[in-house]
């Protein structure tokens, strides 16, 4: 037999979130691993580089999106925007050291599994100075970081060839288009149409086209965080960023508030947790179908629509939904409708029917409207698919049953994909929980999978079982049963059959106690095509059993009000003022 190999390389795709989680994780905890972090883009950022559009920013409170161990006590206001997002992360990654592990502008083109070796082998291009050459790497484990956000969603316009005029998805905005004075048809009622809308406006333009062919609720349930008990003191100390006027949706952080956030022995930790806890005690019943919780946020936010839309009351179907809030991902919307009830915007709802020469012909009507620019707001294809060819265990492949019905192992681990993570698969809560701190829990279950892999012989490999995945997929079918995103809304959130397969089935506090509490039975473990024994890999129990009800350890029932708790993060929080560079010589693994 093979002696133990602790020096096991990790390949991971991406240097966005996702990517430094996962470097922090495999340097602190994996020691040995050879860590390679391959990035298309000149720079980290991931879809922050790459996204560009005026108004993009995040829709999850600032404080929320920070990594846990690099708080930011410095964003300027409660949802920050995309440069500030950027200019974070390259702080981030400069400061722990990552930058020596990164592979700019390597594009990973396709990966596939050698059984014998126990290794999976890259291909990609990268630029230099001669043009794109290839590469190539092999590598035990590979990480999928890339998110789910990577393909456009560009639609087909019947007559797009012959517009005269400028046609840009927001994906793909750069700095040269120009608005002042201009018509733009703006197409898409997601988050980047909400966003873009006002940001326009401050840029200038002459006139804006909006059409909206889906409903879409404007808001979240920060907006009445407040309300609860739980938070008064908290509310106290920043009082300025929730108060009972739902009309401040975006406030600033004071240079109080900073300066404490940033001095203050663990405010800035504090705070963190408490926007955490209070969150995920809304989220935890706020898509449960008919709860409490759902009901007052429809009520309070079905007002503000009413109250912001006087004006033009007609616009009230699109944006008072019939389906409940959070049955589409919703958006906070600063500005948003103040912007479109304004004398220079026309909201037409329904879809485009074709494009002339000169501008747009909407669905079931006659009338030309000119513009000389079109926005394509439509969003991205959201399929889990990654973007290279990854071909696994007997030439498996996702392309095909992923494409329209991807089914995972808690949302990270994949059928027939040996040693291959995906942090954000199939049924992470993307919907239902803190996004970032998703990350940092996903990435330390990979560096607990690394650290087996290092005391097992050379080539050893561990993939799920089918039976446990069918398992984990017909529990997480019947729960989505009682949640709203199964209800009659556009959402992309599901399939094309309706399915759910983007948000995990449960609460963001049973998301982590079940990732922070691997069961290696779950898997086969194998060298070459035999089986391995490995010690704390028998077979488990029931993985429906441990998953019961959806709820975490100690969590309260449902309907009763209150933040939940968030043990994960004791011990994990920290300014990122007191980041510590990673330690270890550099071991990126070579490219030829």
């Amino acid at each position: 037999m093979s002696s133990p190999s602790s020096n096991i390389k990790v390949a991971c795709v991406g240097a966005g979130y996702a990517g430094l989680a996962l470097a922090r994780s495999i340097l602190d905890s994996a020691p040995g691993a050879q860590l390679t972090i391959y990035e298309a883009d000149e720079g980290v950022g991931g879809v922050w580089r790459k996204t560009s559009y005026p108004g993009a920013g995040s829709d999850f409170p600032s404080h929320l999106y920070a990594l846990p161990w690099a708080l930011n006590p410095d964003w300027a206001r409660f949802y920050s925007t995309r440069p500030e997002i950027l200019a974070y992360l390259e702080r981030v990654a400069e400061q722990s050291g990552f930058l020596p592990y990164i592979q700019f502008k390597h594009r990973v083109q396709s990966a596939v599994w050698q059984e014998q070796e126990g290794l999976w082998d890259i291909s990609g291009t990268r630029a230099s100075a001669q043009g794109e050459e290839a590469w190539h790497a092999k590598a035990h484990v590979l990480v999928n970081a890339g998110g789910i956000l990577s393909k456009s969603n560009v639609p087909s316009l019947p007559g797009a060839e012959s517009f005269k005029g400028q046609i840009v998805h927001t994906s793909q905005w750069n700095d040269d288009i120009l608005v002042a004075n201009k018509r733009v048809a703006v197409i898409g009622a997601g988050a980047s149409a909400i966003q873009i809308i006002p940001a326009l406006q401050r840029l200038g333009v002459g006139h804006t086209d909006l059409y909206v062919r889906s409903q879409a609720w404007i808001g979240t349930p920060f907006n009445f965080a407040e309300r609860d008990a739980n938070f008064k003191q908290e509310a106290e100390n920043f009082g300025t960023l929730f108060t009972n006027d739902v009309d401040i949706i975006n406030p600033a952080y004071s240079e109080e508030q900073r300066n404490a956030l940033r001095h203050t022995k663990g405010d800035v930790e504090q705070h963190r947790k408490w926007l955490e806890e209070g969150f995920h005690g809304s989220a935890r019943d706020l898509y449960t179908r008919d709860s409490p919780m759902s009901l007052f946020v429809r009520d309070a936010l079905t007002g503000l629509a009413r109250a912001k839309l006087a004006a033009k009351p007609e616009l009230e179907s699109s944006f008072i939904p019939e389906f409940s809030f959070g049955c589409r991902r919703p958006t906070p919307g600063p500005g948003f409708f103040e912007t479109i009830t304004g004398s220079n915007v026309d909201v037409i709802q329904g879809a485009v029917d074709h494009l002339t020469n000169t501008g747009i012909v909407a669905a079931g009507d006659d009338k030309e409207r000119a513009v000389d620019l079109v926005i394509l707001a439509t969003g991205y294809k959201v399929d889990h698919v990654p973007p290279f060819e990854l071909v696994g265990r007997s030439g498996s492949s996702l392309r095909g049953e992923w494409s329209q019905n991807p089914r995972g192992y808690l949302s990270l681990a994949t059928p027939g994909m040996p040693n291959y993570f995906t942090i954000a698969g199939p049924q992470h809560p993307s919907a239902n929980g803190s996004l970032i701190s998703s990350f940092s829990l996903l990435s330390d279950y990979i560096a607990k999978a690394v650290v087996k892999l290092q005391g097992l012989p050379t080539g050893a490999s561990l993939a799920p079982k089918s039976s446990v995945i069918d398992e984990f997929c017909d529990y997480s079918d019947n729960f989505m049963k009682t949640q709203v995103w199964t209800q009659g809304c556009n959402s992309w959130y599901k399939n094309s059959e309706g399915r759910i397969t983007t948000n995990w089935p449960g609460t963001f506090l049973h998301f982590a106690d079940t990732i922070s509490n691997p069961r290696w039975g779950d898997y086969d473990w194998q060298k070459g095509l035999a089986p391995l024994k490995v010690s704390d890999a028998e077979a488990e129990g029931s993985l429906k059993a441990i998953l019961a009800d959806g709820r975490g350890a100690n969590e309260p029932a449902l309907g009763v009000m209150g933040p939940s708790p968030a043990p994960y993060l004791d011990g994990k929080l920290a300014s990122m003022y007191d980041i510590k560079p990673a330690a270890r010589p550099t071991a990126a693994a070579a490219t030829a």
